[in-house]
């Protein structure tokens, strides 16, 4: 029973590190924000890696995935790089209180992540992550209604039309103030 197991185990290792070679060898991802579009991005940043395919038949997901999607997120101009580093400090206050056991940094590191935990809250609630609402945000601006198909603009694209709606937002905020 226990070789047959062990068997078992070595074949699926194998196979996973073949099929691992085999995608990432072929070109049959997403590996940058000009190749994706906006409605797959979102759902890759939700966590669905398998929106990372060309295809949609193919539902196993390599570890690469995840390097890649952090990736997709560095590649944005605009990345909001405070939360990532809250996370690293209580990771580092979390490692020091394990190797020393002092309550008083353990206690420092729950600070810090209840901290965290409200600044992730506004800036989902400012950010307005929901795909619909960042489109909407883009048609408004511009009155274009209806003419963003989140399937057909990419994610470049897209972010970049949402920042020009941003600046020209605050352009036409100014010129109403100065009336």
């Amino acid at each position: 029973m226990g070789y047959t197991r062990l068997l078992g185990t070595g074949i699926k290792k194998t196979f996973t590190f073949f099929l691992d070679r085999f995608i990432l060898f072929f070109p049959i991802y997403y590996t940058k924000l000009d190749e994706i579009s906006i409605k797959r991005y979102f759902s890759v940043m939700e966590g669905s890696l398998k929106n990372l395919y060309k295809f949609d038949f193919i539902n196993y997901i390599p570890a690469k995935f995840l390097e890649i999607m952090m990736d997709m997120l560095f590649q944005m101009d605009h990345l909001n790089t405070e939360i990532i580093e809250k996370e690293s400090q209580i990771a580092i206050l979390r490692s020091i209180a394990a190797r020393t056991k002092s309550k008083e940094i353990v206690f420092q590191a729950d600070c810090l992540a209840m901290e965290l935990e409200k600044k992730k809250q506004t800036y989902k609630n400012d950010k307005g992550t929901n795909l619909n609402s960042f489109i909407n945000y883009i048609e408004r601006t511009f009155n274009r209604e209806g003419t963003i198909d989140p399937n057909k603009y990419s994610a470049s694209r897209a972010f970049s039309l949402f920042h020009a709606a941003v600046e020209e937002n605050k352009r036409l905020e100014q010129l109403y103030k100065k009336k």
